[in-house]
């Protein structure tokens, strides 16, 4: 009678564990899912910040090759900004400024570019669509 009762009193402890690892497994795929859900609907926006300043950094590159090459001919350096910035899916805003000296000469190219990273929490809540738009100046001297 007492091996019954020791293993009648095993089992009861037992029952007690397996709530509390339910409880646990159960919280923990509450967490991932979460973190999940998060990384997917904010990882594409900071990219995008990162994203952006990448492709101006090659714009500015491509413009200012294309200017040398072109001994300082506006409209296809314009032009190959443009081409560099809306091939890799962003947009031009305004026109490309060129900074000159007192002397006439072009010194800099400046430029600011955007793009707009859109998920579904950021798109449909109105306090986090601000947030959706990545944009970026860049202005780099010539060096002759």
């Amino acid at each position: 009678m007492a091996v019954y009762e020791s293993k009648k009193s095993l089992k009861y402890i037992l029952a007690d564990e397996r709530g509390s690892v339910w409880s646990l497994v159960l919280k923990l795929a509450l967490a991932g899912l979460v973190i999940g859900l998060v990384i997917s609907q904010a990882g594409p926006i900071l990219w995008n910040y990162f994203k952006v300043r990448s492709i101006a950094n090659d714009a500015m590159d491509i413009g200012i090759n294309k200017f040398r090459d072109s001994r300082g001919n506006f409209e296809a350096t314009d032009a190959a900004i443009r081409k560099e910035v809306e091939d890799r899916g962003a947009r031009l805003v305004g026109e490309v400024a060129y900074i000159r000296d007192t002397s006439g000469h072009v010194v800099s190219i400046s430029f600011t570019i955007r793009n707009i990273q859109r998920t579904y929490l950021f798109e449909n809540i109105s306090f986090l669509a601000p947030y959706t738009e990545a944009t970026h100046s860049i202005t780099r001297d010539l060096t002759y």
